[in-house]
């Protein structure tokens, strides 16, 4: 049943991994990590929330099922090159990614939808509260505020148009998504004065010790 609902996140996942992981730039390792986590989970809950049929769930077992086995195939050929390696993976997934759509009834791609819109309406508004706490707590100037704001944009247009290559894999989609991340950070620090750099570093760091101080609570 667990592989049955995760083949089913993966529609989810194809418009909503992207953008989760593009808008983590603006969050410390801590809410990263607790972010990606809900989004997972939510993700789990839609999936869980289709109603499938026997038939759907018999179905959608035999797509993984196959997926997995051809996955499996593809990493013992040791003639394959490592470029067709990834362009075969890409077809796979994209050919699981598609057959598993086509088992949806129209009613269920509507929930899969209106999941879709109302989950970037939430990751938008939690986006804007973290700039306007990152324009409180450094100081950000006007100026500071409107180039951030155009990285940000131009961030979430490069994460759209990898998430939407079916040539890539999902680690290569992963690998692009983090190189964008990093670009963001150096653009960041080219925009903040040495100053604000340093208190954002050390506001990260007390981030990170209050999450390890719960988590450790939570875990005795």
């Amino acid at each position: 049943m667990k592989r049955v609902l995760f083949g089913l996140g993966i529609i989810l996942c194809c418009s909503l991994g992207a953008a989760a992981q593009a808008d983590s730039t603006f969050q410390p390792l801590s809410r990263m990590h607790q972010g990606l986590h809900r989004h997972r989970m939510q993700r789990g809950a839609m999936a869980a929330r289709l109603d499938l049929t026997d038939a759907q769930k018999q179905e959608a077992r035999k797509i993984n099922d196959a997926y997995h086995s051809q996955v499996a195939a593809l990493e013992k050929d040791d003639q394959i090159t490592l470029k067709s390696y990834h362009e075969r993976k890409a077809a796979l997934e994209q050919d699981r990614r598609s057959r598993m759509e086509a088992l949806l009834t129209p009613e269920q791609k509507s929930r899969i939808a209106e999941h879709k819109k109302a989950m970037a309406q939430r990751m938008k508004m939690a986006s804007d509260r973290r700039m306007d706490r990152m324009r409180t707590d450094l100081g950000l100037s006007d100026d500071q505020v409107a180039k951030i704001s155009q990285q940000r944009k131009d961030l979430m247009e490069q994460a759209a148009a990898i998430r939407q290559n079916p040539s890539l894999t999902q680690e290569e989609k992963k690998e692009q998504f983090m190189t964008l991340r990093r670009s963001f950070r150096d653009n960041l620090s080219s925009i903040l004065t040495p100053e604000q750099l340093k208190k954002r570093a050390a506001l990260r760091n007390d981030h990170m010790n209050d999450w390890k101080n719960r988590r450790d609570n939570k875990a005795s």
